[in-house]
């Protein structure tokens, strides 16, 4: 039918689409397809007709509001769980049996990272929570902005709590960076 409008002539010109079911009420509906937007990441001037999943935010591509995850990551939440970075700073000068563990891909943990922590990265941590977690070592996990790591440490305390010695840095090391050691880098 659009079709026949077409070659006629008759057609507003405006995209639509019309479809037709038998067992609904109403055999016939148009639908109204909304114009091609010039920013869009699928059909938009700079998509080139390809959609890089990877690369896309999937809540902004369906037009959703991008989370402030910097934001996110600073939220207090669970204190018993979370720890400052000006009270990290000083249970790194003053606890031996510290163990900090960066969250971050290892391409992230090689551009910077604080000095005695190592890179276990979040997958491969919640996959095996019990091969990271010890008895009696304070365990601080650390990630960019401070979310990846909360979720290392509920995957932490699903296995062990350890007494309240697993916790995560507050903002992650941006909140480092900000608060304690502005010579640290932020990527």
């Amino acid at each position: 039918m659009e079709t026949v409008k077409l070659i006629a002539g008759l057609h507003d010109g405006k995209p639509t689409l019309l479809l037709y079911s038998c067992l609904s009420p109403t055999p016939f509906r148009t639908i109204k397809i909304r114009a091609k937007k010039p920013n869009c990441v699928a059909c938009g001037v700079d998509a080139n007709g390809v959609l890089d999943i990877a690369s896309t935010d999937y809540v902004a591509f369906c037009g959703g509001l991008r989370p402030d995850w910097e934001a996110r990551g600073l939220v207090v939440g669970d204190p018993t769980s979370r720890i400052q970075p000006k009270e990290f700073q000083q249970l790194v000068n003053s606890e031996p049996s510290l163990k900090i563990i960066d969250v971050r891909s290892p391409v992230e943990f090689g551009i910077c990272h604080l000095p005695e922590s190592i890179n276990v990265p979040l997958a491969t941590l919640v996959a095996n929570p019990a091969a990271w977690s010890s008895g009696s070592e304070t365990l601080v996990m650390v990630c960019r902005l401070g979310n990846d790591s909360q979720i290392a440490v509920g995957a932490l305390k699903s296995v062990a709590d350890n007494g309240g010695r697993i916790k995560d840095l507050v903002g992650g090391l941006v909140a480092w960076s900000n608060i304690v050691d502005n010579t640290f880098p932020i990527y």
